[in-house]
Order: C-alpha cells, then sequence, then structure tokens
C-alpha cells in the first residue's frame, strides 16, 4: 500500500474550536464588559448551526473547518479551561454567542485562524469603545467594503454587528481581514446529514496524512487513504436524568472513493479491534484507540462510521485533547 508522507507541522494546528474561541475572547473582552449588560436588540440567532446555502462564512484554504452549538457545549466548557471558564468576562461573551464556525489554517498560510459567530451583541457600544482604545485600529475590508477593527499588537481583526462577529488572527506583518471572500467555503458533500444531531462537527480537508500519523501514534500497523474525514459530537441518550450531568458519543466518519474500497477496509479495521483488549495497560494514544475501537466499525456506502460508547464529559474532554491538538 503506498505510504504517505506526513508533514510535522500539520498536527500542531488542529487545534479544537475552544482554543480559537478563546483567543477572540480574551482579546477583546477587557474592552466591552462594562457595555455587555446594554444589548436590547438583535436580529434572530439561526436555528441551526449549519447555514442554509451550503456556505460557511469562512474563506478556502483551511486545513481543519469546525462547527460548534456553544449553548449544548456549555458544560464542555467547564473541563477544558477552568480559569477561562470563571473569568466573567469571558462567561459573558460566550452567553451572548449561539453558533460558531472556524477554520484552522496550515504554517506558512496568510492567517493563523479565522471565525464566525452567531448570537447577540452590542454592536454599536463595543466599536466605540474599539474606536477610543489606542491598540485598535480601524481598517476598512476588501472583501465587504465595510469597516473592522484591527490590533497589530496582537494580529488580530475583529468586525461586529449586532446578530455576528467575524474574527481573524494572522501573523503580525500582515492584517488579516476578518470578513470571508465570495460565498464562502464550500460545506463537502455529507456533511450536512452527519451534522443534523451533533452540538460539534468538524471536517479535515486532504486528511490522509493527519489520519494515518494518528492511527501510527496509536501502534496501528494500518493505513487508510480516506478522502474525507468527519468528526461529530453528538448527545449520549434522549433520557438522559434531569439536572444530571450530560454524556456524548463521539462518531469518526471516513470517505473513501467507492464502496468496494470501503467494504474491505472495513474488515482491515475490524481486525485491527483485536489489539485492543479491555483492561490492557496503553500508552495515552492506546487509550485514545482503545476506545475509539470499542465498537466494530460500521460501513454504509463508501463511507465508515466509527462510533465510541456512551462518554462522560471528562471523557469528551480527554479525546478532544489528544484527536485535536
Amino acid at each position: 500500500m503506498h505510504k504517505t508522507k506526513f508533514h510535522p507541522s500539520l498536527l500542531s494546528v488542529h487545534c479544537s474550536l475552544f482554543t480559537v474561541i478563546r483567543s477572540f475572547f480574551t482579546v477583546t473582552c477587557s474592552f466591552i464588559i462594562v457595555l455587555l449588560l446594554s444589548c436590547r436588540t438583535a436580529p434572530p440567532i439561526p436555528e441551526t448551526m449549519l447555514p442554509e446555502n451550503g456556505f460557511l462564512p469562512l474563506d478556502p484554504g483551511a486545513s481543519t473547518y469546525i462547527l460548534a452549538d456553544t449553548v449544548k457545549l456549555r458544560p464542555l466548557f467547564e473541563y477544558l479551561d477552568a480559569s477561562l471558564i470563571n473569568n466573567s468576562q469571558f462567561r459573558q461573551m460566550l452567553d451572548r454567542t449561539h453558533y460558531a464556525a472556524a477554520a484552522v489554517y496550515l504554517p506558512g498560510s496568510e492567517r493563523f485562524f479565522q471565525l464566525s459567530a452567531w448570537g447577540s451583541y452590542p454592536a454599536s457600544r463595543v466599536n466605540m469603545a474599539f474606536g477610543v482604545n489606542k491598540n485598535w485600529k480601524k481598517q476598512r475590508s476588501t472583501q465587504s467594503g465595510t469597516t473592522y477593527w484591527y490590533s497589530p499588537k496582537d494580529g488580530i481583526s475583529v468586525a461586529l454587528d449586532a446578530g455576528q462577529a467575524f474574527v481573524a488572527a494572522a501573523p503580525h506583518d500582515s492584517i488579516p481581514d476578518p470578513f470571508p471572500s465570495g460565498t464562502g467555503k464550500k460545506i463537502p458533500e455529507g456533511f450536512a446529514e452527519f451534522t443534523s444531531e451533533t452540538v460539534f462537527a468538524s471536517w479535515i480537508e486532504n486528511p490522509d496524512a493527519v489520519l494515518n500519523k494518528k492511527i501510527s501514534e496509536m501502534g496501528i500497523p494500518i493505513e487508510l487513504p480516506a478522502e474525507q474525514l468527519f468528526i461529530g459530537l453528538f448527545p449520549g441518550a434522549e433520557d438522559q436524568p434531569a439536572g444530571g450531568e450530560p454524556e456524548y458519543t463521539i462518531t469518526i466518519r471516513l470517505q473513501f472513493s467507492n464502496e468496494t474500497q470501503a467494504r474491505g477496509l472495513t474488515a482491515v479495521l475490524g481486525l485491527a479491534r483485536g489489539f485492543f483488549s479491555p483492561g490492557a495497560d496503553f500508552t495515552r494514544f492506546g487509550m485514545l484507540a482503545a476506545i475509539l475501537f470499542s465498537n466494530p466499525p460500521v460501513q454504509d456506502g463508501k463511507y465508515i462510521d466509527i462510533k465510541t460508547p456512551i462518554l462522560s464529559l471528562r471523557e469528551v474532554a480527554s479525546l478532544f485533547d489528544l484527536f485535536l491538538l
């Protein structure tokens, strides 16, 4: 089987949405904390985290694209960064955000990340706060023709209206335009169906190198020529006790070139499950593999789904750290 070459810097950019949102909130909140309570009206928030037109308001060219229902994910933040979630500025900004989409770019690109968030924001007062702060400069977008704010010190650009926020970060020698170019990034085939019940979903562009490197770290001697890699976080069960800690499952969906290839690789993955018996002493990536291979892979046409058992909040946070960071 053809051996895929892995770019050593690739995994470093596959960060979770929580890291991207943290960059946005920690830069901007110091200016707008006293203004957040003054917002009275805003446009309606979208009913789902997936845009109806089939495009994300993000630029093409990123390595990873992420969607999140930040309201339903709120309990998970408690486990991901205790110091951040206990910050009152972060909590108030988070309370005003309902959905977020992010793009993470490879090293050497013109930007580090781009983010669009939907919620209810006091835009006029926030823009006033930026205007009186000497660390922020007003720029005019070449994409939208409207203005945004740029911090040369932090390399971050921010644009805000009552219902949506746009953020971009880049090296300090360039000014990132936070608005998407053209129609944005087209959502790949099958992703809309996959995300219909998720609270967090992601796809990785050109996933061969990332996937096979991760499999190698798990100690599994196979390679998977996947054309698409989707990751989804789903509520664990509809009958969870009221007031109890929520539970989740994670599904990794692999898309291959045809059904025959998917069928053969399903058999290979089934054999790989034998490497991970319950109770074995694993490395951290072996532990990840043991969870991911708890259930047999399921083929559906040219797709293979790998589903975890029911996971606690703590287990989900650990998996996010291992797989996405």
